[in-house]
């Protein structure tokens, strides 16, 4: 290519970004081409630091992968362990369950089948003592039920029918038992004794009038006859819904669903409370003619202790009722605690950390409540059995015994009743004495005082000096002559 003679030959600029050779006046200045590769180190900085921060992510994130699968395996081993050691201490527990309600079942057993024997070898009033014996086989029944239960806990609601319908069969037995002891074994006696007194008698219920032949209005005798009536036909409802109500609860138990829970208000349109409130209300009848019965003949059947008696043979249900309910609650509660806390968990957003257990091993908590309710019971069927030993003695049904019950309660003991007797008669005459000189003193000063007589005190008794020490003993011969009397009617 020629040059005019005009024109300037080109300069080489080896830098020059739009080819080798460029004019003079296309050069850029020095700060501007100084910013260009500025930025472009700034530039691939910042590319280099995002792909160092997502990097670092990646790495970050496999390590917590690795980490949370270090926590999961090691709560996992824990949980095993925990498990594991779970199971070995219940397992511990119930074998010392078991020993300890085998035993106690042995001593309950032992401790009624000594006092049977008792009762067989003075069997005085065999038709008296049969029903003694069918009492006595209580404890031993609910013993040995329980202790089954602890070995086999599936049974456990076969074997509570079983104790319901011995329950209803104990009861009726023992209205049968003081019927016969008031009759001295023949219900028309224990009718013609009860008419004795006829106008102390509670009035017999209208609506079982239909029942009652002859009419209560008829005669003495009749009433007598009606009230008897109305007692037995009372205990005798129990024993036939009481075993209707025990089935019933135990197909409802094996046809409901555990896991279901029910609130309130469905639990009292349940079937099941329906059945628990109709034998509420059987038992209330059943107590309410076993009440009647003894106010009706409470005087007659003194000297048999018949309180005392009916105390050891219902106290056995209440207690194992009642006591069975608080138990239930109190695990119930525990229960609620331990989900509310699992809730707690959930709701703080560490449902990572939960691993799930095999609890199938595990007793639930109303299989703990029921392994409890049954040790306790053969616990109590010990004591039960030594409190039916004191008040079914074998001495009752021998000859002699109502005139030698009253020598016997005068036997050494406490004599807190002696004691506070004495006491009440020691208050009394210091009263009198301090009466008497109080108002001596006021005679004397007034110059008035002879020979003081007598005075009228507040409850319209005569008292005189000498009169204090007759006045004891006149109450002390009164209280003799009441003694014999109840002696002679007895």
């Amino acid at each position: 290519m020629l040059l005019s003679s005009n024109e300037t030959p080109p300069h080489y600029d080896s830098t020059a970004p739009g080819g080798l050779f460029r004019s003079s006046e296309s050069r850029r200045p020095w700060w501007l081409r100084f910013t260009f590769w500025w930025l472009c180190f700034v530039t691939a900085a910042l590319v280099f630091l995002l792909l160092q921060v997502q990097w670092l992510n990646v790495e970050l994130q496999q390590q917590n992968d690795t980490i949370e699968k270090l926590q999961i395996q090691v709560q996992t081993k824990q949980q095993d362990q925990i498990q594991q050691l779970t199971q070995q201490v219940q397992k511990n527990q119930s074998y010392t369950i078991f020993q300890m309600g085998i035993t106690l079942t042995l001593l309950t057993g032992l401790i009624t089948m000594f006092h049977m024997t008792t009762h067989l070898r003075n069997y005085a009033q065999p038709i008296i003592q049969r029903k003694v014996l069918v009492i006595l086989w209580m404890t031993p029944i609910y013993s040995v039920t329980s202790c089954v239960s602890l070995l086999v806990p599936a049974v456990d609601g076969y074997l509570m029918v079983i104790k319901d319908f011995y329950e209803a069969y104990v009861i009726y037995n023992f209205l049968a038992f003081l019927i016969l002891v008031l009759g001295k074994g023949d219900r028309a006696a224990a009718v013609q004794v009860l008419a004795q007194h006829a106008s102390k008698l509670p009035a017999p219920t209208r609506w079982l009038r239909s029942y009652y032949d002859p009419p209560p209005e008829v005669s003495d005798t009749a009433k007598a006859n009606a009230v008897l009536t109305e007692c037995q036909i009372l205990c005798l409802q129990f024993v036939l819904i009481r075993p209707l109500t025990a089935l019933i609860h135990l197909v409802l138990s094996l046809v409901q669903d555990e896991e279901v829970e029910m609130t309130w208000w469905q639990y009292l349109i349940s079937p099941s409370f329906l059945v628990s409130m109709m034998m509420n209300v059987s038992v209330f009848f059943a107590f309410r003619g076993l009440l009647k019965f003894y106010h009706a003949c409470e005087h007659d059947l003194q000297w048999l202790q018949p309180f005392a008696k009916f105390m050891s043979i219902k106290g056995v249900v209440f207690l194992t009722f009642w006591q069975g309910l608080l138990i239930s609650i109190l695990v119930q509660m525990q229960k609620s605690g331990d989900d509310d806390n699992t809730s707690a968990i959930i709701q703080n957003g560490n449902t990572t950390n939960i691993v799930p257990v095999d609890d199938s091993d595990i007793m639930t908590p109303q299989e703990h409540a029921t392994q409890i309710q049954n040790v306790l019971i053969c616990l109590e069927m010990l004591f039960f059995s030594i409190a039916h030993w004191c008040v079914f003695p074998w001495e009752e049904w021998q000859p002699n015994y109502r005139d030698t019950q009253r020598e016997a309660m005068a036997t050494p003991g406490f004599g807190i009743r002696d004691f506070v007797s004495d006491m009440s008669d020691i208050v009394e005459q210091t009263r009198r004495r301090r009466k008497a000189r109080r108002l001596t003193s006021q005679e004397e000063e007034s110059g008035e005082y002879d020979d003081y007589e007598t005075e009228k005190d507040g409850t319209g008794d005569s008292t005189t000096l000498s009169s204090i020490p007759q006045d004891l003993t006149l109450r002390q011969r009164s209280v003799g002559e009441r003694d014999v009397d109840d002696n002679e009617m007895i």
